[in-house]
């Protein structure tokens, strides 16, 4: 049972996730368009620490943890983190 209750509880934020990360997405290559552009990358963050969220609420830790490393990763994009020779492959990663 507990099982089925995951299920739905997925299909019920599912939408929700799909259109998040589309625009996290849109965000990101808006980006890599023009990197002089940070707030793109902070959109960026902003709908991957929601998805985050979600998936939290609905108790799928292991997406849940994903999130949280991708949202780990464009927080450090932001901040210049890492260094210049690292934020192509980062970027792919994301």
């Amino acid at each position: 049972m507990s099982e089925r209750q995951d299920y739905i509880a997925l299909d019920w934020v599912a939408g929700e996730i799909g259109e998040t990360l589309k625009q996290a997405s849109q965000a990101l290559e808006a980006y890599v368009a023009n990197r002089d552009d940070v707030t793109k990358l902070r959109f960026c963050l902003t709908h991957i620490h929601q998805v985050h969220g979600i998936l939290q609420m609905v108790e799928f830790f292991g997406a849940a943890l994903l999130a949280e490393e991708m949202e780990s990763l464009v927080h450090d994009l932001t901040q210049g983190a890492i260094h210049n020779s690292h934020i192509d492959d980062a970027l792919n990663v994301l």
